[in-house]
């Protein structure tokens, strides 16, 4: 049966160690760059939040366009950063 040209070949042999090892390292550095990756979110979307709260004569717009500026982003990479973890642990696995 030839081969579909618009997918990846697969192989059907179980991953060589090294290959593991590399994986494996791969998902601990993505790991460890996911609190520096919240925090420069939570650092920029703060700023943000500071400058789209101020709308004269509406103080409750003001504040929940403040909180959902502040807080979104930072979950939006935290939650992306994850699935990437996780897709990069599973793939071919």
């Amino acid at each position: 049966m030839d081969q579909n040209p618009y997918e990846s070949p697969r192989s059907d042999k179980p991953l060589a160690p090294a290959d593991k090892i590399k994986r494996g390292i791969g998902v601990g550095v993505i790991l460890l760059l996911t609190p520096m990756a919240v925090g420069i979110a939570i650092l920029c979307s703060c700023t943000a939040a500071n400058y789209a709260a101020n709308i004269p004569g509406e103080l409750g717009a003001g504040i929940m366009v403040g909180y959902l500026v502040a807080f979104v982003p930072p979950i939006l990479v935290l939650i992306a950063m994850g699935l990437w973890a996780l897709c990069a642990f599973i793939i071919d696995r």
